[in-house]
């Protein structure tokens, strides 16, 4: 057997493909570890890009008991506007939510975009500023004033190449038009690290009946704050589930029984994929060490066959 092994590696020295397959098969190794790598550090190891993002959080409302989770941590317009009322531990509350438009491509094609729906809140709050333009103001709350749009930069760019004067230009979403008011910069994207990222914002709005609690709930908005100084995580959680309880003796039949829960924007958008992620690295590493280890098994197979070569 070890006269074959010298004889398959004698020829094999002899081709140039044995440089050829061992770089390959350090190739595949390294390239796969380096793509995955470079997933998980922007999604899972990197820091938010948000001024002192340690401080933002997200208000999740659930069912303590268990016996419903309907919503899954999202809440309604009319508790988003009761919360904004009566917290106390957050310099600002916001709503988001993920929507779609239907856009006409340069072609004149019919395509959807990613659109994220916005309580004017939301960009102050994390301390971002559009590079063109103003973001949303109450005013754009308003029913019947709602229609204006905040742009991505990638959409700036490819829609209108990148023109400085598209601010106050229409665009058509979903046959309707609205105002462009702003550009967002080159670097902003939310949710952060998406697969598919976000290219307009919307403002969130306030309609008549958002504001009565009777008519039909939409459990349709994720609340983002930033706390306030000197206000933990726990803290606030705490005093979120007293409005809670304050809303609950004031509205019996809305959400009986459902709190708050009050945990890092970070964990809230990587929480869910962060163990899975981490084991998807550690499988690529451990590809990587086999890729290793065959190309180091074959060097010495094939110092075998130099024995006569190296000796002289």
């Amino acid at each position: 057997m070890i006269e074959d092994l010298k004889a398959a590696v004698r020829s094999l020295r002899q081709s140039p493909t044995f440089t050829a397959v061992a770089l390959t098969v350090l190739a595949l190794g390294i390239g796969s570890g380096t793509a995955v790598f470079s997933v998980v550090d922007a999604v899972v190891l990197r820091a938010l890009p948000f001024d002192e993002h340690d401080r933002l959080a997200v208000v999740l409302e659930h069912d303590p008991t268990g016996k419903s989770v309907f919503g899954s941590g999202h809440t309604t317009s009319q508790t988003y506007l009761d919360w904004r009322r009566m917290q106390e531990s957050f310099e600002s509350l916001a709503a988001v939510s993920g929507a779609s438009f239907r856009l006409k491509t340069e072609n004149g094609e019919p395509g959807d975009v990613r659109a994220q729906n916005l309580t004017w809140e939301f960009l102050p709050m994390l301390r971002v500023a559009p590079m063109l333009g103003r973001h949303f103001t109450a005013e754009d709350e308003i029913d019947g004033r709602h229609k204006v749009v905040l742009l991505s930069y990638g959409l700036w760019q490819r829609r209108f190449g990148g023109a400085p004067d598209v601010v106050g230009k229409t665009i058509d979403l979903s046959e309707v038009s609205y105002e462009i008011v702003g550009v967002m910069p080159r670097d902003f994207q939310y949710p952060v690290a998406s697969e598919k990222p976000t290219e307009v914002y919307t403002p969130r709005r306030i309609r008549p009946e958002d504001k009565v609690r009777g008519g039909s709930r939409n459990f349709n908005s994720i609340v983002i704050g930033r706390l306030k100084d000197g206000v933990s995580f726990e803290q606030a959680g705490e005093q979120m589930n007293r409005v809670a309880e304050v809303l609950d003796r004031e509205h019996p039949k809305w959400s009986p029984g459902r709190r708050t829960r009050v945990i890092p924007l970070q964990e809230h958008l990587v929480g869910k994929v962060r163990s899975w992620m981490l084991m998807l690295l550690g499988a690529v590493t451990l590809v990587l060490l086999i890729a290793c280890a065959n190309v180091a098994n074959l060097m010495p197979a094939r110092a075998t066959v130099r024995q006569r070569e190296m000796s002289i």
